[in-house]
């Protein structure tokens, strides 16, 4: 008997999906207000 002939498989090509970019939203910083000390004045006593 004569050697069979392997038959090649065709591969077929995948086509390649294309991903859309989410964009990503920034997100504001809201700044703090800092409070501001009120220093207390010290009273000199008068010397009599």
């Amino acid at each position: 008997g004569g050697k069979k002939k392997k038959k090649k498989k065709k591969k077929k090509k995948k086509k390649k999906k294309k991903k859309k970019k989410k964009k990503k939203k920034k997100k504001k910083k809201k700044k703090k207000k800092k409070k501001k000390k009120k220093k207390k004045k010290k009273k000199k006593k008068k010397k009599k």
